[in-house]
C-alpha cells in the first residue's frame, strides 16, 4: 500500500507508458533556477537522488537499456513526471546501476536542453547550408539573378527575414599586407586589388570578377536567427520580450569570413554559405553566455510546452505582470544583506582590432562602467566595432561627393574561397579559420542614406543614417545616450548589488507549480503587509507535500530602489566643426629632405548643422581620428622595400578630448606628414595622413 501510495503521488513514466517503482518512502525533490545574476554558468535544474529496485518492473521500465550488451547502451531516457496525478514535467531520467540497485535523477528543463548544447561548437550546432537565391534553386529552378543582385535584394528586406543580410564594412587588413608588391609588381592571388571594405558598396555591390580579384563577401547572420537556431537544436522555440524588441530583430553578429565566389563566377549552381563559418569560433554555451551579459537576459525553458523564454531585466520589471503567491505562503519568511560590493564593468573590445591599440601596439582598455563601490570587476564578451563617418564611393554623378557611416574594424579576417588558396587568410590544412574574430554585434537598419541621399545598406553601430538623423533607439555600443548601459545595464547591476535575498515556504497546487513562469516577477507579502514583487532566483519543491500540496522554498530577490525605470530626458545633440591650419618644418639631418608637418585642430560647435547659432558645450567629450597612410610610397623602410611592416597599410588611432565653450583650439598638434632619416641618411619612417571627427554619442559632426 505505501509503494502504491507513493506510485500515485510520485509516478515517472516512460514513453510505453510504464511506471517506474520507487523504493518505499522514495521523495522527490526538484531544483528550478532563474539564472538572472550567474555570468560563469549555464546552471541546469535537476532533481536530487532516486533510488529504485531492479526488479522485473523497472526492468521492463529500462528495457534493458542499460545492459553493456546492448546494441546501443543507454543511461538516460525521456520520462514524464505527473505529482499527485498532475502533470509536473516531461524531462529526462538519468541513472545507474549500483549494487544491482537504481540511482537516477531527473534532469529538468534547462538542464536536458543545454546538455544538448553545452558542448556543441557554433559551427557545429549550425552547420546549415544557406542557399542566398541566385542560380539553380534547391527545388530545382533556376534563378537569373547575380549574386549582386541578389545581395541587394537581401538588403532591401526588412531585418530578419533571412538568415543573413550584406552591407559594407570597413576593413583594410582583411587580406594581408604583402598579398601585393607594388613596388615589385607581384601579387599572390592573380588580378588581386585590395579594396578597404568587405561587402564593397558604390551603388551595387562589388564582387571579384573572372579578372578581377580582391572583393571579401561576408555574410552577417541575423543574431535573432541564430538564437532560433541554436534553440531549435535542442527541441524549443523562442519567446519572450527580448527578440520581440524591434531593435534586437536588426543585431547581426559581425563575420569576417568571406564566401566563395570566385570559383562559382562562371557555374549556374549558385552561392551557398554554411552559417557556423561566419560566426566567431566559440563554443555554443560561450555565445550565450556572453549576449545574456551584454544584454542583462535571463534564459528559461519549459520541456512541457517546449518553449526557451528570454527576458531582459528592465523590460521584465516594467511590464508589471505579477505572479501573485500571496495565498500559497506558509511559515516564516528569510531575508539576508545585499552583496553591497558594486561593479566594475568592463566593456568588450576585440583585441585582434589593431584600432583598439594605440602606435606602441598596447590594447586601449576603456574605462569601466561603475556600480556602488565598483569592488568586484566583471568583463563583458560582446562588444560592437568602431563607427566612422568618411567620403562614400557611391557613383552618382548627380549626388557625388557625400559622405557615408559605416562600422570600422583593422584586423585580419578569413575566407572559404579556393581561388586565395595563396593567401594567408585562406584555411588551415584542416579546413579550419585561421583568424578568430571577437563575438561583435552591429545593427543592420536597412537601405538608408549618405549626406547627398544616395542609398546604402546601413549597419552601424549607431542608431543614426548617413545624415545623422535617428532612425533607431538603442545602439549596440555600451556608452552613450542611446547606448546600453543606459537603457538597461546601469540597472541591471545596480539590481544585482543591492537586491536583498528573501527565502519564503510556500504549498503550492501542483498545478500552479507546473505552470508558474520563473521569468515573471512573483508576487509576496511579508510582514508589513504590503504585496511587493521579487524575482525568483530558485525553487525548491518536495513531494509528497500537504494537503495534496508541494513543499516549496522560494529563493527571490528585491527590486531595490534607485532603479532608473522611466525615460530620461537628453540635452540637444551639438553639431561640431573643424577647422585645421599646417605648419611644415625641417627636421634634420642636414643633406635629406627631412620635414614634418604639424596640423592644429580647431573646433567649433553649434546648435544647428547650419551654423547659425553657437553652443556653448560643458564637458562634451570629442574623438578624433587620426590615419598615418604609408601605402604612398612602397619603399619604406631602411633596408629597402618591405623592410619595415607598416609598408602598404594604414593605421588609425583615436583621441577624445573633452571640450567646454564654443569653440576650443586643441592645445598639442597631431603630425599628419612626415619624413625622418636617421644619422646615416636612410629613410626611418615617412607616412601622408590627416585628422577627422568620428561620430559621437552626443554630438553630430558638420563634413
Amino acid at each position: 500500500m505505501i509503494t502504491n501510495f507513493y506510485q500515485f503521488m510520485i509516478a515517472i513514466t516512460n514513453v510505453l507508458g510504464l511506471t517506474l517503482e520507487l523504493v518505499p518512502g522514495q521523495a522527490l525533490v526538484t531544483e528550478q533556477v532563474c539564472a538572472w545574476t550567474a555570468d560563469d554558468e549555464l546552471p541546469g535544474e535537476f532533481s536530487y537522488p532516486i533510488k529504485f529496485p531492479l526488479n522485473e518492473s523497472n526492468l521492463r521500465f529500462l528495457q534493458l537499456q542499460f545492459r553493456p550488451d546492448s546494441t546501443h547502451p543507454e543511461m538516460e531516457l525521456p520520462v514524464t513526471v505527473n505529482l499527485e496525478g498532475v502533470l509536473y514535467r516531461r524531462c529526462l531520467l538519468s541513472y545507474r546501476i549500483v549494487d544491482d540497485k537504481g540511482d537516477g535523477f531527473l534532469k529538468i528543463d534547462s538542464s536536458e536542453a543545454y546538455d544538448k548544447l553545452r558542448n556543441l561548437s557554433l559551427l557545429e550546432a549550425l552547420p546549415d547550408r544557406i542557399h542566398l537565391g541566385d542560380g539553380i534553386q534547391p527545388g530545382g529552378q533556376l534563378s537569373l539573378k547575380t549574386l549582386r543582385q541578389r545581395m541587394y535584394e537581401l538588403a532591401q528586406l526588412k531585418p530578419g527575414l533571412f538568415p543573413c543580410v550584406f552591407f559594407p564594412i570597413r576593413n583594410d587588413s582583411f587580406f594581408e599586407a604583402d598579398i601585393t608588391n607594388e613596388y615589385e609588381n607581384t601579387r599572390k592571388v592573380p588580378g588581386f586589388v585590395r579594396q578597404v571594405y568587405v561587402n564593397a558598396f558604390n551603388g551595387q555591390f562589388l564582387t571579384d570578377s573572372s579578372t578581377v580579384t580582391g572583393y571579401p563577401i561576408c555574410p552577417q547572420f541575423y543574431l535573432s536567427w541564430v538564437l532560433e537556431r541554436i534553440m531549435n537544436l535542442a527541441g524549443y522555440r523562442i519567446e519572450g520580450n527580448f527578440l520581440s524588441d524591434p531593435e534586437v530583430q536588426m543585431l547581426t553578429v559581425t563575420g569576417m569570413t568571406a564566401m566563395e565566389v570566385k570559383r562559382s563566377i562562371t557555374a549556374p549552381l549558385g552561392h551557398t554559405v554554411t552559417a557556423g563559418m561566419h560566426l566567431p569560433d566559440m563554443s555554443v554555451s560561450d555565445f550565450l553566455k556572453a549576449i545574456k551579459g551584454r544584454y542583462g537576459l535571463a534564459i528559461t525553458f519549459n520541456a512541457n510546452t517546449r518553449i526557451c523564454t528570454i527576458v531582459q531585466f528592465k523590460k521584465t520589471v516594467q511590464s508589471g505582470t505579477v505572479q501573485d503567491l500571496t495565498a500559497y505562503q506558509t511559515g516564516r519568511y528569510s531575508v539576508d544583506k545585499a552583496l553591497d560590493r558594486g561593479f566594475r564593468v568592463i566593456d568588450f573590445i576585440d583585441e585582434q582590432d589593431e584600432l583598439y591599440k594605440d602606435a606602441k601596439g598596447n590594447v586601449v582598455r576603456p574605462a569601466p562602467f561603475v556600480i556602488g563601490k565598483g569592488l568586484d570587476e566583471l568583463q563583458l564578451r560582446c562588444g560592437t566595432t568602431q563607427a566612422i563617418l568618411e567620403a562614400s564611393p557611391i557613383v552618382n554623378a548627380a549626388q557625388a561627393g557625400g559622405h557615408w557611416i559605416v562600422p570600422t574594424v583593422k584586423q585580419a579576417g578569413n575566407t572559404v574561397d579556393g581561388a586565395y588558396q595563396a593567401s594567408e587568410r585562406y584555411l588551415d590544412q584542416e579546413g579550419k579559420r585561421k583568424n578568430n574574430i571577437g563575438l561583435k554585434l552591429i545593427s543592420y537598419r536597412g537601405m538608408s542614406v549618405d549626406t547627398k541621399g544616395n542609398a546604402y545598406p546601413l549597419g552601424t553601430p549607431d542608431i543614426r543614417n548617413g545624415k545623422q538623423e535617428p532612425i533607431g533607439k538603442q545602439s549596440t555600443s555600451l556608452g552613450g545616450r542611446s547606448g546600453l548601459w543606459r537603457s538597461g545595464l546601469r540597472d541591471y547591476y545596480h539590481f544585482r548589488d543591492q537586491a536583498q535575498p528573501i527565502t519564503q515556504p510556500l504549498l503550492l497546487p501542483v498545478a500552479v507549480l507546473a505552470q508558474l513562469k520563473l521569468h515573471e516577477p512573483v508576487g509576496l507579502t511579508l510582514k508589513d503587509q504590503i504585496r511587493r514583487s521579487y524575482l525568483v532566483t530558485k525553487l525548491s519543491a518536495e513531494s509528497p507535500g500537504s494537503e495534496g500540496r508541494v513543499r516549496v522554498r522560494l529563493e527571490c530577490l528585491t527590486l531595490p530602489s534607485g532603479l532608473e525605470l522611466s525615460a530620461e530626458a537628453d540635452l540637444p545633440l551639438v553639431w561640431v566643426s573643424m577647422a585645421v591650419t599646417h605648419k611644415s618644418v625641417t627636421d634634420p639631418p642636414a643633406g635629406v629632405p627631412a620635414y614634418h608637418i604639424e596640423t592644429t585642430v580647431t573646433l567649433s560647435f553649434w546648435a544647428n548643422a547650419q551654423k547659425t547659432q553657437p553652443y556653448i558645450t560643458q564637458g562634451l567629450a570629442v574623438t578624433l581620428r587620426q590615419r598615418k597612410d604609408y601605402r604612398y610610397d612602397a619603399r619604406l623602410g631602411p633596408f629597402g622595400y618591405g623592410s619595415d611592416p607598416r609598408a602598404g597599410q594604414q593605421f588609425d588611432y583615436l583621441t577624445t578630448v573633452v571640450c567646454n565653450g564654443s569653440s576650443m583650439v586643441l592645445p598639442t598638434p597631431f603630425v599628419t606628414e612626415k619624413r625622418e632619416y636617421d644619422s646615416t641618411k636612410r629613410i626611418i619612417d615617412q607616412y601622408k595622413g590627416f585628422v577627422q571627427l568620428d561620430p559621437g554619442d552626443d554630438y553630430n559632426v558638420i563634413v
